[in-house]
């Protein structure tokens, strides 16, 4: 890249370096969003009503049924929409303000990157809602918001000046008011309101409630705000469905009428504060016309199941979910949840319009508030004149050189890049563009996965794809879905695992073509010496940011699944003893590691293999008397039982390595042998339809079980999202299955 394109740029260049060294006087800076703050009713709340004595709760079955945590206390069957927001900041799912930990120490931990004090059947008005039980209104929300600026962050700051900076970069979410109409408002034997108070004033009382309560967020230090608007509230089907007599049109017009006075006065609102709070910038969340358009011709948008809820609901379809029954199928079909909220497809499209796209959210996304910036300024000397020429170099060498300070204080991502190799456990699609019949590019695959069928070989996240977000890092994509130019530009990492792919070069090759551990290997060279020099200007930096990226290794299963075990397809169990072939496989593995030491690899993970003999397609295939095929299981030991010693090996002959050992083994035999104990109920049976014995995936387009979440199995020989979740998450920040330290650990070093 050029730096300069004449002699008197690169003059003027050498002067502004030269002032800005001697007079300190201006910073250039651009920072990624530290924390996400959530201020709200159930349609965001993730579990503060699950600690308040309340008619209002979501923490049972089948609320969460496509959630990775379960049941949490979200009022839905996913994501809610500041689940996806966060996934777009590359944050962490804000954690409800009532279940953080008592500790300050803990507690101030998990606030750095952002807290939830939302509340099912809250509202800005305190006695909103109170009929059902306890609820933090928005008032109490924010006093707990206030507690945690004032008790918990300061513990997170060296100096008194980074906790407004801090604040100043984050953004706050605040999506509240519904409830004021259909808990307040609209209940006229339980509540005044609307006999004191008629429409018009009433929303002014809302929105100047509102402004208050914002007003008083500013005052804690917050700059970036996200305020929604109110949906078209007319068309729940918990409204239509008790009037009487039910409406002519598909929604309670006199309903959004009042909605729509409220509305209408909230970009007044934003101005407002907008003018009179320095520094502020507002985003105005504007759902309510998607959101009625949807309503009125649901199929135009995708939603063949209409508005009927997808949970089976009471009260003539005016309640919530009725515990443990069994939804709907077709859940990305429907609009409704239940009879109050929306399903999670339709908050991650709201999620993903809000965040890059040009609506809902106005005057710009949230990727645009996210990135906005200013000149932190600091000025040695009175001179108005030094100053502004200061500024101007500030933004030449911006523009110039594109330089970007990422400083994010306690979170960003902890890693700068994420490399993924291994087999159909972490494959995120890159057999999706090979000749092969290991795919999983059809449904039900990807039903629970945000982006739908991808190629992952489960129903929704495989477990690095939880490792990637708890990193803060973006899900890895699939190195053959890459075109030439996302692979020159991308420095967030590459996955180059591929189904039925093993360490040696022959194993899988029956299905058709794979990607062996060493073409995996000799893509990411690819990537090294074609790629990633295009965004490093000197090999030093390319060093330094190799050093600090996580790569993960996970494969090995097909060696013995797709090679060793079908002796009618391929050799090796006839050339080789056991002992012998897990050597092999040991041998071969630890120089594709030190092929990736030398291309600049410092920081491996290293997963052992599961207990193949207990998967079903074995288990069905030889109907063992015990619950797996020990005679496999032996097999794999005696390649788990290598493991640790070739690490040892790689330690201490590579300078500046370290190495963590994903030792799953003995966790998933235990869960195998006892799936009850660790809340898999629905035990081994695999959770999708099969298509015989010896059919390893699932048959196209069948629809699988509901309780997908207590299976441990989602075909034959694949986990289920919840599976994988509990995998990382202790590999992620426990003391075991990954030694001699966790992924969190390795982060930092």
């Amino acid at each position: 890249m050029a730096f300069m394109k004449s002699s008197s740029s690169m003059s003027l260049l050498f002067v502004c370096l030269l002032l800005l060294h001697l007079l300190s006087a201006v910073k250039c800076q651009v920072e990624p969003t530290p924390a996400l703050y959530v201020f709200g009713d159930s349609l965001v709340d993730s579990g503060n009503n699950n600690f308040l004595i309340t008619q209002a709760k979501a923490n049972y079955k089948p609320y969460g049924l496509d959630f990775a945590g379960g049941s949490t206390g979200r009022f839905t069957n996913g994501n809610t929409i500041v689940d996806f927001i966060a996934e777009y900041l590359k944050l962490p799912y804000a954690p409800a303000y009532l279940s953080l930990p008592e500790s300050p120490g803990e507690r101030s931990k998990i606030a750095m990157t952002g807290v939830n004090y939302a509340s099912g059947s809250a509202g800005i008005l305190p006695e909103t809602g109170s009929k059902l039980g306890e609820n933090l209104n928005l008032g109490k929300q924010i006093s707990y918001f206030e507690s945690t600026v004032k008790n918990d962050l300061p513990k997170l700051f060296r100096t008194p000046e980074e906790q407004p900076k801090y604040l100043a970069k984050s953004i706050f979410v605040i999506s509240i008011g519904s409830n004021d109409y259909i808990n307040n408002y609209l209940q006229p034997a339980s509540y005044s309101s609307s006999k004191t108070t008629p429409p018009q004033p009433f929303a002014d009382q809302l929105l100047d409630g509102l402004k208050q309560h914002l007003t008083t967020l500013y005052n804690l230090g917050a700059r970036k705000f996200v305020v929604f608007g109110l949906a078209p509230i007319g068309c729940l089907p918990a409204i239509v469905n008790s009037v009487n007599p039910k409406p002519t049109t598909p929604c309670v017009e006199d309903v959004n009428n009042l909605i729509k006075l409220y509305n209408n006065g909230l970009p007044g609102a934003i101005q407002q504060l907008e003018s009179s709070l320095q520094g502020s910038t507002f985003v105005h969340g504007d759902i309510y016309q998607t959101s009625y358009d949807q309503n009125q011709d649901p199929p135009k948008f995708g939603y063949t199941g209409g508005r009927t809820p997808c949970c089976v609901v009471g009260g003539n379809g005016t309640t919530t979910c009725l515990p443990n029954q069994t939804p709907c199928n077709d859940r990305d079909k429907h609009l409704y949840w239940d009879a109050f909220h929306p399903i999670t497809q339709v908050d991650g499209a709201v999620a993903e319009g809000c965040f890059k796209g040009s609506s809902p959210c106005v005057p710009i996304n949230i990727l645009q508030l996210a990135q906005k910036q200013m000149a932190l300024m600091m000025f040695s000397l009175s001179s108005s004149a030094i100053s502004l020429f200061s500024v101007v170099c500030c933004l030449l060498l911006h523009q110039q050189f594109l330089l970007v300070v990422a400083v994010r204080i306690g979170q960003g991502p902890a890693v700068p890049a994420l490399y993924v190799f291994g087999d159909s456990l972490v494959d995120s699609g890159n057999n999706d563009y090979l000749q092969t019949q290991a795919k999983a590019n059809y449904k039900p695959y990807g039903i629970d996965f945000h982006n739908g069928t991808t190629g992952r070989f489960t129903n929704g996240k495989t477990v690095v794809d939880f490792i990637a977000k708890r990193l803060g890092l973006p899900y890895v994509p699939a190195y053959l879905g890459l075109s030439d130019d996302e692979k020159s530009n991308l420095t967030t990492g590459v996955n180059y695992a591929s189904g039925a792919g093993g360490i040696l070069p022959e194993t899988g090759t029956a299905t058709g073509d794979i990607l062996a551990l060493g073409v995996q290997i000799n893509y990411f060279k690819k990537t090294v010496r074609n790629d990633l020099p295009k965004s490093f200007k000197t090999p030093q930096k390319l060093s330094k940011y190799l050093a600090k990226s996580i790569f993960v290794f996970s494969i090995g299963s097909n060696d013995y699944i797709n090679n060793y075990l079908q002796p009618a397809n391929y050799n090796s169990s006839k050339i080789y003893t056991p002992q012998q072939f897990g050597a092999l496989l040991l041998d071969t593995l630890k120089q594709d590691l030190t092929t990736l030491y030398n291309l600049g690899a410092r920081k491996f993970v290293v997963f052992e293999l599961g207990p193949i003999g207990c998967i079903p397609a074995l288990v069905n295939i030889v109907k063992p008397n015990t619950s797996c095929v020990e005679d496999v299981n032996n097999l794999i030991k005696i390649y788990n039982t290598g493991i640790p010693h070739m690490i040892q090996q790689l330690s201490s002959s590579f300078h500046g390595s370290t190495f963590l050992r994903g030792e799953i083994y003995k966790q998933i035999y235990d869960q195998e042998q006892n799936p009850s104990k660790y809340g898999f109920t629905a035990g081994r049976t695999p959770c999708c339809v099969l298509g015989g014995a010896y059919n390893l995936t699932c048959v196209p387009n069948q629809a699988p079980c509901e309780d997908r979440n207590t299976h441990l199995y989602w075909d034959a020989s694949h986990p289920t999202q919840r599976a994988n979740y509990k995998l990382a998450n202790s590999c992620f920040r426990g003391s075991s299955p990954c030694v001699p330290i966790n992924i969190r650990q390795l982060a930092k070093i």
